[in-house]
C-alpha cells in the first residue's frame, strides 16, 4: 500500500510534528551559559520564522506556526544527573532528555539553543521542506517560564483539552460509523483459483461488481511456525480516487490475531482509532486504513488490509462489508514454510513463466560459457546479474568457486550468524534474517566446481519478500547447465587474478592484473607465465611489449612522487631493454624504437642495438619519406634514415615536412634563408626565399623574398616541384570574393573568378572578419572595400591592421625620420585621435 506520494507527504507533513512540536528533542547549543533553567512550565514568549504563506498551505500542517504560543506549552525537569522536557499541544507529545551543561538535547541536529537565565531560553529549528531543491528555513522560539497559575498557560490547557475531548467524540463517531457496516448485508463470496502461486488457493473474484482484479501484486507473510499468508490486490475507483484492499487466506492449528500480523507487516499507523483482536482501524495521513482478521473455520483465517484515499470512511466501509460476508473458502491448500519451498510450483507451468524460465536458464548458460573464457577463467569476477520477472528490482546471481559444497555452506551460515535456518539440503539453504526477510541460496556441482546462486543485495532488495524467495529459490534448483570446455592448464590460476582480457595481437596470450599490488603481467592459456605480474603497465605490440614500472622518489623533504621507468621485451617475454628509461615509443610498422632517457636515441629490435645514441633533444619520424629528423640543443637539424645513418655534414636550423605528394619532400632553414631540399638533405636548387609558408590544403607553398610588410618584396605561390604557380585563388566565403594571385598581379575577384577592378595589385591582404582589403600598388598601401575601390585617397608606406582594436595602424614616411607620420584609423579610414 506504500507509494512515492505517502513517502512525500511523509517527509513533508512529519516537519511541524517533528522540529515545532518536539522542538526541544531536536537541537543543541552553541553558546555556554553559567544560566541553567529552573524546573517548571514554559510557554512560548515570542515566535518568528522565514517560511512563505504558500510553502505552509503546501505542507497542510495540522498546527499553524504562527499558532503556537496559544496551543502549546513545555514542562522542564532539571536535574543534575539529567533533565527532561516535555512539550504540549494538540497532537501526542514525547518525552526527551536534555543537557544544559552540554548544551544539546540530541546529536546530530543541525538547530541552535541559547541559554539566556534561569527562566528562559531560545530555540532555533533551522529545517528544509524540500526533497529535491536546498532551503534556508528556520523558526525561533523563546521560552519563557510561568507560574502554574498563569492566565496564558491556563488557556492553552484548556485549549488543549477541549481539543482532546472533540478527537476523541470524532473518533468514537468514526468507529461507531465504521462497525455498523459489519451488520450491513452485502452479497458477495470468495472463490479459490485452481492453480495459484505455490499451491495456495488465493481468493480471487468477488460477486461485488465494485471490485475487480488489479493485477497480480501477490504477497506472502509468514505468521507463525507453519504457517503463512497469500493475497492478491483489488482495487475499486470511485470518484477519481483510488483505493484498494488485499485479502487473503492463512492456515493455522494457532490462532491469528491483529498482534500477530503487525508484527511481520510493515508499520505505517499514523493514528490508531479502535483495535482488537480481529480488527485494527488507523489513519495514515490522509488515508483511512483497516486490517482485519476473520476465522472461517476450524484452522482457516481470512485476513484483509485495505487503504480509502482523502478520508473516505464510505469506501473503507464497503471493503470492510464485504470482507465480512465471507463464511466459506473453496479448496483452501496452503503448506507449510518448509514445503513452500520444496514441492513443485504449478505457477512454473504458465506459458509466461515458462518463457520467464527459459529466459533465465539461458542467460546463466551465456555467463557460465563467458566464465569458462581463459581471461575470465582466471579472474576473481562475479558473473552479471540475471532478473527473475521483467521491470523487478531482486536480480540473482551467481558465482563459481573451486571450494566444496559443504564449505561454501559453511560460509554462508557464518555471514548470516543471526539468521534462522528455514530449510538446509545438500543443494540448498533459506533463511530468515532478523528483519523478517528471507535469503535463499542454491548450490550447483559442475565440472568439479561450485557454483553459488543467491539474490542480489542492493538499496531496495535488502529485505527479499517471501515470495521472491521461493520462487529465486524454485527457478535456479530447475535450471540445467550445459558442459563447456575448461583450459585445464589454466586451473592453477583460477579466479586468482583481479583481472584479466586477451590480447589483441596474440589471443592466446591474457594480460593479467595482480590484486593488492595492482601489477600487470602476461599468462598465455597453456598455463606460462611470459612476463610476471610485477609491472605497472604493459602495452602489446607487433614486435614486443612495452613494460612500465614505478618507484617512488623523494624530491626536496616534504614531497614524495611516483616516477615510471620504461623498458621492452620481446614477443616470448625475453627482455630486451631494462626498465630504466624515461620513455619509449614504438615506430608503427618498423623494428624501431624511440627511446628516452634525458635525452632522445633510436633503438632497432631486431639488430638489438642502439642505432642513433641517446643525444638529442627530439626525435620526429616522418613514415612517408621514411626519415627520422633529430635535433640537438643546440637547434641544429638533420636528416637520418631509417638504418640510423645522418645523411648530411652540416646542419639546418629548421626543418618542415610538405606530405607524401610532394616529390620535394621537405623544407629547410639555413643561414636565415628558407629552401628545398630532398629526402636526402641536399638543396633541390639554388633558389632561396626570405619565407616559404606550406598551404596542404591547396597542395601550394607561399614565398616572399624581401622583408615581410615592405613594398619593394616579391612573393607569390609555388607547388611542390618549386614551380611558381601560374594562378591561385584564396576564397573569402563569407563575402563571396576570391583573392587571385597570378605571377604579375594581385586582384579581388567573385566566387566565379569575375576580376571586380581595373586597377592592378602588388598584393592584397584581406582584414579579418571584415568586407576590406589592404593593397599594395607600386610602392604604397591603401585599403578597399569587397569590389577593390578605395575607402579614402590617402596612399601609406605601411599599413597593418590591430583587429582586436578595431583599428589599422598606419606609416607616411620612411620609419624612424622626423617628418614621419604615424598613427590609427578605424574600419571607414579615418584617423582615430
Amino acid at each position: 500500500m506504500t507509494n512515492i506520494k505517502m513517502f512525500k507527504n511523509l517527509t513533508l507533513k512529519s516537519i511541524l510534528i517533528g522540529l515545532v512540536m518536539f522542538a526541544c528533542s531536536y537541537t543543541f547549543g552553541q553558546n555556554k551559559s553559567n544560566s541553567i533553567p529552573k524546573s517548571g512550565y514554559y510557554v512560548i514568549d515570542s515566535l518568528s520564522h522565514n517560511i512563505p504563506q504558500d510553502i505552509m498551505r503546501s505542507v497542510k500542517w495540522s498546527i499553524s506556526i504562527d499558532s503556537l504560543p496559544q496551543q502549546s506549552y513545555y514542562i522542564l525537569e532539571t536535574k543534575p544527573e539529567a533533565s527532561f522536557i516535555n512539550a504540549y499541544a494538540l497532537e501526542t507529545i514525547k518525552k526527551d532528555s536534555i543537557d544544559f551543561r552540554a548544551l544539546k538535547i540530541m546529536d546530530g541536529s543541525d538547530n541552535t539553543l541559547r541559554l539566556i537565565d534561569e527562566n528562559q531560553f531560545v530555540i532555533q529549528l533551522n529545517m528544509s521542506l524540500s526533497l529535491t531543491e536546498p532551503s534556508n528555513f528556520a523558526i525561533k522560539m523563546r521560552l519563557k517560564k510561568v507560574a502554574e497559575s498563569d492566565a496564558l498557560l491556563a488557556n492553552i490547557k484548556t485549549s488543549i483539552e477541549e481539543s482532546n475531548r472533540k478527537k476523541k467524540k470524532e473518533k468514537d463517531r468514526l468507529v461507531k460509523n465504521f462497525l455498523s457496516a459489519a451488520q450491513q448485508s452485502t452479497v458477495g463470496y470468495v472463490t479459490a483459483i485452481d492453480i495459484s502461486d505455490y499451491g495456495l488457493a488465493i481468493p480471487l473474484l468477488y460477486t461485488t461488481k465494485s471490485l475487480r482484479e488489479s493485477g497480480e501484486k501477490t504477497s506472502l507473510y509468514a505468521l507463525k511456525k507453519d504457517s503463512f499468508l497469500g493475497g492478491i490486490t483489488f482495487g475499486m475507483y470511485n470518484n477519481h480516487f483510488y483505493g484498494h484492499t488485499n485479502i487473503g487466506v492463512v492456515t493455522s492449528k494457532k490462532p491469528i490475531t491483529i498482534a500477530d500480523y503487525i508484527a511481520v507487516a510493515p508499520n505505517y499507523r499514523q493514528e490508531e482509532f479502535y483495535k482488537s483482536d480481529s480488527l485494527l482501524l488507523y489513519r495514515f495521513f490522509e488515508d483511512y486504513r483497516f486490517i482485519a482478521i476473520k476465522k472461517i473455520d476450524k484452522n482457516t483465517y481470512a485476513i484483509a488490509e485495505a487503504e480509502s484515499e482523502n478520508k473516505n470512511i464510505q469506501e473503507l466501509k464497503e471493503y470492510y462489508s464485504i470482507f465480512n460476508s465471507i463464511n466459506t473458502i473453496s479448496k483452501v491448500n496452503t503448506l507449510d514454510l518448509k514445503s513452500l519451498f520444496l514441492k513443485k510450483a504449478d505457477f512454473l507451468e504458465t506459458d509466461k513463466e515458462k518463457n520467464l524460465f527459459l529466459r533465465i536458464e539461458k542467460e546463466v548458460n551465456q555467463e557460465v560459457k563467458e566464465k569458462m573464457e581463459p581471461h575470465n577463467f582466471v579472474t576473481n569476477n562475479s558473473p552479471d546479474s540475471f532478473y527473475l520477472e521483467e521491470f523487478n528490482t531482486y536480480a540473482g546471481v551467481f558465482s563459481i568457486t573451486d571450494v566444496s559444497i559443504k564449505k561454501v555452506q559453511e560460509e554462508v551460515l557464518k555471514k548470516y550468524p543471526e539468521a534462522s535456518v528455514i530449510l538446509k539440503t545438500k543443494d540448498g539453504i533459506v533463511l530468515q534474517l532478523r528483519d523478517k526477510g528471507y535469503r535463499p541460496f542454491i548450490f550447483k556441482q559442475y565440472q568439479g566446481y561450485t557454483l553459488l546462486f543467491q539474490i542480489k543485495e542492493g538499496v531496495f532488495s535488502k529485505s527479499i519478500p517471501l515470495k521472491i524467495a521461493v520462487k529465486f529459490y524454485q527457478v535456479t534448483q530447475r535450471l540445467t547447465l550445459k558442459e563447456y570446455p575448461i583450459y585445464t592448464h589454466l586451473k592453477p590460476y583460477f579466479n586468482k587474478f583481479q583481472s584479466a582480457y586477451r590480447d589483441r595481437i596474440d589471443s592466446t596470450y591474457i594480460f593479467i592484473k595482480n590484486e593488492g599490488w595492482n601489477t600487470r603481467g602476461i599468462l598465455s592459456d597453456k598455463g606460462n607465465i611470459v612476463l610476471a605480474p610485477k609491472y605497472e603497465d604493459i602495452r602489446s605490440y607487433e614486435n614486443g611489449f612495452m613494460i612500465t614500472i614505478d618507484s617512488l622518489v623523494h624530491e626536496g623533504t616534504k614531497v614524495e612522487k611516483k616516477k615510471e621507468y620504461t623498458g621492452w621485451a620481446n614477443r616470448k617475454g625475453k627482455i630486451i631493454l631494462k626498465p630504466i628509461y624515461k620513455n619509449l615509443y614504438p615506430i608503427e610498422k618498423t623494428p624501431l624504437l624511440s627511446v628516452r632517457d634525458s635525452l632522445y636515441g633510436i633503438f632497432d629490435v631486431d639488430m638489438n642495438q642502439m642505432i642513433i645514441p641517446l643525444s638529442y633533444e627530439s626525435i620526429i619520424f616522418h613514415k612517408e619519406a621514411q626519415r627520422i629528423e633529430l635535433q640537438k640543443e643546440s637547434e641544429e637539424y638533420f636528416l637520418a634514415d631509417y638504418k640510423g645513418a645522418i645523411l648530411h655534414k652540416e646542419p639546418f636550423k629548421d626543418i618542415r615536412v610538405l606530405g607524401k605528394e610532394a616529390p620535394v619532400t621537405f623544407m629547410a632553414t639555413r643561414n636565415d634563408k628558407d629552401f628545398f631540399i630532398d629526402r636526402d638533405g641536399k638543396p633541390v636548387n639554388d633558389n632561396r626565399y626570405d619565407m616559404l609558408y606550406p598551404h596542404y590544403k591547396e597542395k601550394v607553398v607561399y614565398y616572399r623574398i624581401g622583408s615581410y610588410n615592405s613594398v619593394d618584396n616579391e612573393d607569390g605561390y609555388l607547388d611542390y616541384q618549386g614551380n611558381i604557380v601560374e594562378e591561385f585563388s584564396r576564397i573569402c566565403k563569407d563575402i563571396n570574393r576570391k583573392i587571385t594571385t597570378r605571377p604579375k598581379e594581385v586582384f579581388i575577384a567573385d566566387l566565379s573568378g569575375k576580376k571586380l577592378h581595373k586597377s592592378t595589385f602588388k598584393n592584397v591582404f584581406r582584414i579579418p572578419g571584415k568586407p576590406l582589403f589592404i593593397v599594395t600598388q607600386g610602392k604604397k598601401m591603401f585599403i578597399t572595400d569587397d569590389l577593390g575601390m578605395p575607402i579614402n585617397k590617402k596612399r601609406y608606406d605601411q599599413l597593418f591592421p590591430v583587429v582586436p582594436r578595431k583599428r589599422i595602424f598606419y606609416r607616411i614616411g620612411k620609419k624612424g625620420e622626423d617628418n614621419t607620420k604615424q598613427g590609427y584609423l578605424d574600419f571607414n579610414g579615418n584617423e582615430i585621435e
